[in-house]
């Protein structure tokens, strides 16, 4: 996955100051701020949701179709708290057009995020060229497919490695020794590496000593991973391993 290029965090602000700018092409006159402030605080609030799922772990077109989607519909919440803050009357009408026209790109940009994501699943473990069918686990395909989303979810949620070789006849049992979050990857060769997904050292440990007492895998190492380049971590662990 792509990572997020800096202008799609400020596409949903953009969207609200557009809603904003009758403020600076008519005469603000007193008004009481009642509902108008209201649909104003819940534009903000849908444009920093939006900005923020511009980071999200999905496909680059999911998160840009719907970024914008959230970011229109937060564009119309601040126009109709414009048009109702400024009490601007007969203009009123022609302003709810556009605003209409702000929640229907809004409901477009939604239902386009969809489409990359039936197509292109956020796990490549649901497409056959990334499974190893033998050890029923992701192959090394697979995880340079997914190191761009590891990378960024390390950065925010604590993210333990796990790399180690194990007897053939054991293969198909590492699957069913680990947590139900994390992801395992046949890397070839009898290793394996295991991504342990928002897991304290404690887990890593109890998935570490079940490893050994299963399947009698003679050295297991560990790593905390933080981010940062996800190949440079496992060729520490493949150092470390002595592979």
């Amino acid at each position: 996955m792509k990572l997020m290029p800096p202008w799609m965090g400020l596409l949903p602000w953009l969207f609200v100051v557009a809603g904003l700018a009758p403020f600076a092409v008519y005469e603000v006159r007193p008004a009481p701020l009642g509902a108008g402030f209201v649909h104003l605080l819940a534009a903000l609030l849908l444009a920093g949701c939006a900005s923020l799922y511009a980071r999200a772990l999905a496909p680059q077109p999911t998160r840009l179709a719907w970024s914008a989607g959230i970011g229109s519909l937060a564009g119309g919440v601040a126009l109709h708290s414009a048009n109702a803050l400024l009490e601007l009357g007969p203009t009123a009408a022609q302003l709810g057009m556009v605003e209409g026209l702000a929640y229907a790109l809004a409901a477009l940009g939604l239902l386009a995020g969809l489409r990359p994501l039936n197509h292109r699943p956020l796990q490549p473990l649901l497409e056959a060229r990334y499974q190893d069918a033998r050890t029923r686990t992701m192959n090394r395909r697979a995880l340079e497919a997914l190191s761009d989303s590891l990378e960024r979810l390390a950065r925010r949620h604590p993210v333990m490695l796990m790399l180690f070789e194990v007897a053939p006849e054991q293969h198909p049992r590492v699957r069913d020794l680990v947590r139900g979050p994390d992801l395992v990857f046949y890397l070839g060769k009898d290793r394996f590496l295991i991504v342990l997904q928002n897991a304290a050292p404690e887990a890593a440990l109890r998935v570490r000593e079940r490893l050994e007492r299963a399947l009698g895998v003679p050295r297991v190492c560990v790593l905390p991973f933080q981010g940062g380049d996800l190949r440079h971590a496992l060729t520490q662990l493949q150092a470390e391993l002595g592979v």
